[in-house]
């Protein structure tokens, strides 16, 4: 194989600079600001000043969308010293049709003169009367932070803000432009009402622009992962909580172009901590880099040198590299050691790809529809076994090379593989119950019917809903596992299969054949053939403790993450030399085993 060189450049448009910009300017003529009975006015102007591109990195401009500095309302508050609201007022500049306008002049009433006050302007928040209730103090206002359900939601700008401690707000629906926000801007108050104060708006989220060279190869999908659905209103950096995280939905590549250019993405800020052990761009890594880093996946595809009688012209192979965001410090100079995301900068990154990947540690190879009975690495890759090192091991059996149209989007279209171990608890195999006897809404009830049951192929999506404590053995098998045996990048992470995923393993693996005819299994002579087949698919060296083999118990059943009723979720079990069942059921209390199920 050709070995491949990945290059890419870290490319900052800086930061915003504090200068007023050529523009035209609107006088609100209205009473919007709230002036009436006030004795004092201030005419704030405000200014909309986006970062600027650097002139000097050739190709690293950024495409700018049409809504990207754009006010379609705008909120201005006043403080004064002790941190209480003694002003606020909003206009709706679509409803006054003003647009493509960068610079405001607006009217704020205050009753007192002779004072200092801190003026704030928001942009882009389409709910009126957010600030009217003067209780929200500048400490409370300090701490508002908008959060997004998932990756959909910002795409949407669907959106919600809550105070300190999770208190709801308001909700935000379908606002087409990013939200831009002053930093804090001090006035004092004249008395002969001269009163005037600059503002200066910037972009709460940043801006990712990424391009990308495949050269050899062609450009089969993308996603951008790991992205923050919560930002605090204002910058917070110091009082920065852990956010939640989303994906954004893989992008599937048509007409296998030559060159993808303009990948844009608008995200809230992500901070991280450095790696001070990187000294090159190879080792931005899954290895090196911070827990929580943003990043994008690209998938390609190409014809290996190797071939088959199926394959004449090469097999048809798939490499993953992965791009992690950030690059920049705090004096904005590129440094790979970093991978904060911060507001109201733009980044670039040029991508060029040359070769299959297999000689660089941000890539990992395999073929694009593996063969069943394959073996998933641990460092992402996969194919047949040749030797176990102590860097390279097998972690799951390839059960499957097709996977749900749900699980495309989020990224594995290679295919699904059971973990060659069980969940331990210390040196045993451990056992959890399902979880209380409850129906979860958020999970499907499925039929007691075999068709509907070995369709149900849904494992990773059911066990994301209830991957928490209180359903024990999805939370063994998406968590507790974890620590036991780390998911390779790349993958899903670790979930509780399903029951389809159960009926494909008998199928695929064990060579179960017919249709189930007893409790959703196979009653005949070929069950002690099945366990024995997928026992040597197993049992991949002399060493024990790589994994665990079935046992032939009707004690000893196995928890799908398919539910049947509030009370009942169903289990595998391979009861005796003539029973095999891939869905029986019982009480969602009971204690069975669990093992673990993955996509790629």
């Amino acid at each position: 194989m050709k070995k491949k060189n990945i290059i890419y450049r870290y490319l900052l448009v800086a930061l915003v600079i504090m200068a007023f910009v050529s523009c035209s300017e609107n006088i609100v003529s209205e009473n919007t600001g709230n002036t009436e009975g006030k004795e004092y006015n201030i005419q704030i102007k405000t200014n909309i000043v986006s970062p600027v591109e650097d002139n000097l990195a050739e190709g690293s401009r950024a495409i700018t969308a049409e809504n990207e500095t754009h006010i379609s309302n705008l909120h201005l508050l006043a403080f004064n010293v002790s941190g209480k609201m003694v002003a606020n007022g909003y206009v709706d500049y679509e409803a006054l049709h003003i647009h493509n306008h960068s610079t405001f002049v607006y009217s704020l009433g205050v009753n007192n003169a002779n004072q200092n006050l801190t003026v704030y302007g928001i942009a882009n928040i389409d709910n009126k009367h957010l600030f009217d209730d003067h209780t929200i103090t500048k400490q409370v206002f300090d701490s508002l932070y908008v959060k997004a359900e998932d990756a959909f939601s910002l795409v949407n700008g669907t959106y919600s803000i809550y105070k300190k401690g999770g208190e709801f707000l308001c909700e935000i629906k379908n606002q087409s432009s990013p939200i831009l926000i002053s930093p804090a801007t001090p006035v004092h108050v004249e008395a002969d009402n001269t009163t005037t104060a600059t503002i200066q708006l910037v972009r709460q989220c940043a801006k990712v622009t990424i391009n990308i060279d495949p050269r050899e190869m062609k450009v089969h999908a993308y996603q951008l992962r790991h992205i923050p659905t919560i930002a605090y209103l204002r910058n917070n950096e110091e009082n920065y909580a852990d956010p939640e995280f989303s994906d954004v939905p893989t992008h599937f590549v048509e007409n296998d172009e030559e060159a993808i250019t303009g990948i844009t993405y608008y995200v809230y800020e992500n901070y991280n901590e450095a790696n001070a052990n990187i000294d090159a761009a190879k080792k931005r890594n899954y290895k090196n880099a911070a827990a929580d880093a943003s990043y994008l996946n690209i998938w390609t595809k190409y014809n290996s040198l190797q071939s088959d009688e199926n394959n004449p012209d090469g097999i048809e192979m798939s490499s993953m590299y992965r791009v992690y965001l950030g690059g920049v410090n705090a004096d904005d100079e590129q440094d790979i050691t970093e991978f904060s995301v911060k507001r109201n900068h733009n980044y670039t990154y040029n991508v060029v790809l040359k070769g299959d990947g297999s000689a660089d540690d941000r890539t990992v190879t395999g073929t694009m529809k593996p063969n069943i009975g394959d073996y998933l690495f641990n460092d992402g890759t996969w194919g047949k076994l040749v030797k176990i090192t102590d860097k390279r091991w097998p972690v799951a059996v390839v059960f499957s090379n097709e996977t749900t149209e749900t699980d495309k989007n989020a990224g594995y279209f290679h295919g699904y593989a059971m973990a060659l171990k069980n969940v331990h608890n210390g040196d045993a195999i451990g056992t959890y119950t399902w979880g209380p006897s409850t129906d979860n809404p958020d999970i499907p009830n499925i039929a007691n019917n075999w068709t509907l049951l070995c369709a149900d192929n849904n494992g990773l999506t059911n066990s994301q809903k209830i991957n928490n404590p209180t359903y024990p053995a999805a939370y063994a098998a998406t968590t507790t596992y974890e620590s036991q045996e780390a998911a390779p990048v790349g993958t899903s992470g670790w979930f509780l299969g399903s029951t389809g995923m159960w009926f494909s393993l008998f199928r695929n693996i064990g060579g179960a054949t017919g249709d189930p005819n007893n409790y959703w299994g196979w009653s005949t002579s070929i069950t002690e053939a099945v366990r024995t087949k997928i026992n040597n698919k197993l049992q991949v060296s002399s060493d024990e403790s790589r994994y665990d083999l079935f046992e032939l118990n009707t004690d000893i059943r196995y928890w799908t993450s398919t539910e049947y009723t509030g009370s009942y979720t169903y289990n595998t079990i391979v009861y005796s030399t003539s029973n095999l069942y891939f869905a029986d059921y019982n009480g969602k209390t009971a204690v069975y085993r669990v093992r673990p199920f993955i996509a790629f």
